[in-house]
């Protein structure tokens, strides 16, 4: 369903039609994440890396 740009909005229809175009130009893309792309080694990395950052951040709230 299209909406004339420009004239006035005469019922819920054309009210539906226009919130359908404007969603559709923030809708998220369907392509694959960056981190789908990256190679496995450094998707391995960010894991490592993430976890390694947990266990720092629990550590020093216990020390502290």
């Amino acid at each position: 369903m299209k909406h004339q740009t420009g004239g006035p909005l005469r019922g819920p229809e054309d009210m539906l039609a226009l919130a359908e175009s404007l969603a559709a130009r923030y809708a998220p893309s369907r392509g694959p994440s960056v981190l789908h792309r990256l190679p496995r080694w450094a998707h391995n990395l960010l894991w490592a890396l993430g976890g390694a950052g947990a266990v720092g951040v629990l550590w020093l709230t216990w020390a502290v």
